[in-house]
């Protein structure tokens, strides 16, 4: 979702900047780029921004503030026609991945679990996905489908997306990071998710990004 779907920002300093830490989350992010966290250590510095922030505030803010890679609704409409499912996965905070996936009609989504009571952040994480975490949504949605990973398409940017790129059956990497290179079976930079139409089976049963 982050730089895959998401271009101008990430989901957590989305949330941050909701909550008027931009600054604060942007310290965070410096610190991170200079090797003194993990991106899933500084999740953990980032949510504690949050705290106080009105769920509700994530969907109202999101058209205004989320600047989103062209064609999602296009390919998703051309994917739907095709029969095949599409899949949402992400290490972010679930309720950005449910504005993008109900807005686009994906036909499933994922994401990490912050804390909510009383409709607001608490500043916790209660289940960060990370890059296991998205193999195994991924993989538990094949078992319980029973859909070979052989007969998936991945689409993803970067090191989090290595493990389902190791066991699917195409991996796409899009506006990737160096991270990712030497994992994918395709690459391509663009502003436009239709791009990868090029790359795409119809046979495969599955798309997930």
């Amino acid at each position: 979702m982050d730089g895959t779907l998401i271009l101008n920002t990430n989901s957590v300093k989305y949330l941050c900047q909701l909550n008027h830490k931009l600054q604060e989350v942007e310290e965070v992010e410096k610190e991170e780029e200079e090797g003194k966290y993990s991106w899933i250590e500084a999740d953990y510095k980032k949510v504690k921004l949050i705290k106080g922030l009105n769920v509700e505030k994530v969907a109202e803010g999101f058209s205004s503030n989320i600047k989103l890679i062209d064609g999602i609704a296009e390919l998703i409409n051309t994917l739907k026609k095709l029969g095949v499912i599409t899949l949402l996965i992400t290490a972010g905070p679930i309720e950005v991945a449910e504005v993008i996936a109900k807005g686009y009609q994906f036909d499933h989504y994922y994401g990490s679990e912050y804390e909510v009571k009383n409709r607001s952040y608490t500043g916790k994480i209660k289940y960060h996905l990370g890059a296991d975490g998205k193999k195994k949504c991924f993989q538990d949605f094949c078992d319980n489908s029973n859909i070979s990973p052989l007969d998936t398409i991945a689409i993803g940017d970067s090191s989090s997306d290595i493990e389902i790129f190791k066991i699917c059956g195409k991996s796409i990497a899009i506006n990737y990071s160096s991270s990712l290179v030497g994992y994918a079976t395709e690459y391509i930079k663009t502003k436009d998710i239709r791009d990868v139409a090029e790359f795409l089976e119809i046979e495969n049963l599955v798309i997930a990004t």
